[in-house]
This record gives C-alpha cells, sequence and structure tokens, in this order.
C-alpha cells in the first residue's frame, strides 16, 4: 500500500511540474460493465497533458449462494469494493482523447469477512470536450471490474 501512495505522489508531482497550459478538476460517476452490478464514483486532475484520477466503487456478486448455504462450500464472496489510482496522457491521438493506465485494488467482502486484497493493472481510454462553462469527460476502464463513467470539470 505505501508502495501504490509514493507512485501516485510520485507522478502527481512529476504532472504538476512539467504541465503545461490548462488545469482540470473534476468529478465523476458510473456504473460496471460485467455481469454483475456495480457503481462507481471519483476524481479527476489535469495538468497540461498529463493527468491522474481517484476511482472508488462497489460491486455486487452474481454467484449462487446455494452451495454456502447447504454447507458445500466454506464461504460466499457477497461482493466487492475496489478503487482505481491511476496516470492519463491528453492529446494523444486526437485532442479529445485521452489513453491511460493504472492499479485496480479490489477487496472481496465474503462471509469470512474482508478477504485479502488483489493489486491488479488496468487500462482507460475516453473522450474529454471543452463545453459552455466546463469539461464533460467519459471513459471506459478495463480492469478485473471493467466501468464506464462520465464526469463534469472546470478549467483552471
Amino acid at each position: 500500500m505505501k508502495k501504490v501512495i509514493m507512485v501516485s505522489l510520485f507522478a502527481l508531482v512529476t504532472m504538476v511540474s512539467f504541465g503545461q497550459n490548462k488545469t482540470t478538476l473534476g468529478f465523476m460517476g458510473g456504473f460496471g460493465l460485467n455481469s454483475s452490478i456495480s457503481a462507481n464514483y471519483g476524481v479527476w486532475a489535469d495538468f497540461g497533458n498529463w493527468g491522474g484520477s481517484f476511482i472508488n466503487g462497489a460491486s455486487v456478486s452474481n454467484e449462487d449462494p446455494t452451495d454456502y448455504i447447504y454447507g458445500n462450500a466454506s464461504k460466499y464472496t457477497a461482493g466487492s469494493s475496489y478503487y482505481n489510482i491511476g496516470v492519463h496522457r491528453n492529446n494523444l491521438f486526437d485532442k479529445n482523447v485521452f489513453v491511460g493506465v493504472g492499479v485496480q485494488r479490489i477487496t472481496d467482502i465474503t462471509t469470512n469477512g474482508f478477504e485479502e486484497a488483489s493489486t491488479l493493472p488496468y487500462v482507460n481510454v475516453g473522450i474529454k470536450k471543452e463545453i459552455l462553462y466546463g469539461v464533460v469527460r467519459g471513459e471506459v476502464t478495463l480492469g478485473k471490474i471493467p466501468s464506464i463513467g462520465i464526469g463534469w470539470g472546470f478549467t483552471f
């Protein structure tokens, strides 16, 4: 966990140091793309061509509890909580397109309590467009818990 925080802080300091032009701060919400019910919310910040994001979410399991109820399984997974921390690059292919990578930390919630968390990579791709008084942002995140999100931000 300390390593993830240190890498995130290093990336953030680097982005601020080498950021160009505009700074954008925003918030977003979304839902999962897998077969279970999932929802998330988070924030993002852009410093010129580089940015970072933090997304927090939860998903409900679609696992059948029958085996656990009848004693054929030692535990039942009710769902998961997760968060994504990542960096992205704006204006990579087009003025409005961004591509990013990061880590997704997932903790399963079972009848035995919280399981040990797993840390896995993810990638995201999205569109960011300045309109009226702010910035609209949409993204698709591909990881163990895939999701789609939309958000609104302000440029300074």
